[in-house]
């Protein structure tokens, strides 16, 4: 029988959200005080649904959350622990303790996700005739289509790197490759020869971030409304014809967690954007922290991963399904199912903020208000700075920045401002984790005549021309 998740009201009011197996143990379960229900008025399904909503956007960026508790947390504590030292000794060390803790439960977090994953999210899905297929269950003429696709748009961009050793410090024109971070990566055996002569045993193949990672099949040819199948299937199905001449024994994900933490010298602070600038292009490419294998990938591999990216066995992590679950997020909107759907959330919009600025600052100056992102509309915010550009009185503006999208509203009204005479002040925090990046980029794409820059922890925009210290 097929299990699945159901959202039931019991008779006493709560809500639960459990498997249709166990229906005495609920994975949560809601219930609302006298005056919430009074105050809902028979809406509490709807109510708990998209708190439930919620919680599953919380779950799925959890994922995200993960990563980056490797990224950093975990990278840290390798590095104090210094487990490439020879004298490090394992026993009673606390913070030993702690990481082995973190692996432990990690795997349980892992095994939850997966579990679910297979079991209820893609079981349901099949069940709305919404399925990720399998190699297995293509029949020959979707393979066809398959291989017609792999050549036309995965092949060209594709850049295998046949390595010359099987050692962990792998000599000789083709050495293991730098993999970016969190990248999907395939590790393949081979026997033969290549073009060269040359004894190929392994090589590496890593798929770009540009290709998506699950791709839409045609309806046509895969009998059925949203159909599915994951990039890596189809690199396993094909990868024959990366290797010409040669025969392929075995193709195996995986995926490499970097330390993500950026250390520089900042002594000086008027050089942390040059520092940044400099060590940023390479973050991807630093000290590897964890190794994602599938369930079934060959010891034979992982033990050749474990030396060449200087790991341990406490830093191996096997997985019942794709290696990246984040990229998964990305079918919600490419399926046309509003029946599926939670209903959109629509930011409450108080209307009390205009881009007049008389309507903004005469209601402000009678009434504080108080707003709550993202469950009020920012739309506010945005007139409210508009008015304040527009408004004669208004002769300096202050802005802190932490993040900001990447075509940002703000930040092109804070130029118009700077522009039409206001002095403006703005600061962004370069440091901002993972967010670094794009901070330089605003500060390099602004308008050098209007803004100056005194580069310190923060970025300081002053429309005047003179530094900020």
């Amino acid at each position: 029988m097929t299990n699945y998740l159901e959202l039931a009201q019991l008779p006493d009011g709560s809500i639960v959200l459990r498997r249709s197996d166990d229906k005495e143990n609920p994975i949560v379960k809601i219930e609302f005080s006298k005056e919430s229900k009074d105050f809902l008025k028979g809406q509490e399904l709807s109510v708990a649904k998209e708190m439930i909503r919620a919680g599953i956007e919380s779950v799925s960026g959890n994922v995200s959350d993960l990563d980056e508790f490797f990224e950093t947390k975990v990278a840290y504590l390798r590095k104090i622990l210094n487990l490439k030292d020879p004298s490090f000794k394992e026993k009673n060390n606390p913070n030993y303790l702690l990481y082995k803790e973190i692996r432990k439960k990690t795997n349980l977090i892992l095994k939850e996700q997966y579990n679910l994953l297979q079991r209820s999210v893609f079981v349901a899905l099949r069940r709305k005739n919404i399925a990720f297929l399998r190699r297995r269950e293509l029949n020959l003429k979707q393979k066809k289509w398959l291989r017609k696709y792999f050549i036309e748009n995965i092949l060209p961009i594709l850049n295998p790197v046949g390595l010359d050793s099987t050692s962990p410090e792998l000599s000789g024109s083709h050495p293991f490759p730098k993999v970016p971070n969190k990248s999907l990566n395939f590790m393949v055996k081979l026997t033969g020869s290549d073009a060269f002569g040359k004894v190929k045993k392994m090589a590496v193949v890593t798929a770009p971030r540009v290709l998506p990672r699950q791709i839409e099949l045609p309806k046509k040819i895969f009998n059925g409304a949203n159909k599915f199948i994951f990039l890596s299937s189809i690199i396993h199905e094909n990868i024959d014809l990366l290797f010409p001449g040669l025969k392929v024994r075995g193709c195996h994900q995986f995926r490499v967690t970097m330390n993500s933490n950026l250390v520089f010298d900042d002594e000086d602070l008027q050089n942390v954007k040059d520092s940044l600038s400099k060590i940023l292009p390479d973050r991807i490419y630093n000290e590897a922290i964890r190794l994602e294998v599938v369930n079934d990938c060959p010891n034979d591999i992982i033990r050749f991963l474990k030396k060449q990216f200087f790991l341990n066995d406490n830093d191996v992590y096997k997985v019942n399904g794709p290696v990246n679950l984040m990229r998964l997020q990305t079918i919600y909107d490419v399926i046309k199912r509003e029946d599926l759907k939670f209903r959109k959330y629509l930011p409450n919009k108080k209307n009390i903020m205009t881009s007049s600025s008389v309507g903004a600052f005469k209601t402000i100056s009678n009434y504080d208000y108080l707003y709550h992102h993202p469950y009020d509309s920012f739309t506010s915010i945005i007139n409210f700075l508009k008015a304040a550009i527009n408004d004669p009185k208004v002769v300096s503006i202050k802005q802190t920045i932490y993040r900001v999208e990447k075509n940002s509203e703000i930040i092109k009204l804070l130029c118009k401002a700077a522009q039409s005479g206001k002095e403006v002040l703005v600061v962004v925090e370069l440091k901002a984790k993972f967010d670094e990046e794009h901070n330089i980029k605003i500060s390099n794409s602004t308008d050098k005549k209007i803004w100056k820059f005194n580069l310190t922890n923060f970025l300081y925009l002053n429309a005047n021309g003179g530094l900020i210290t």
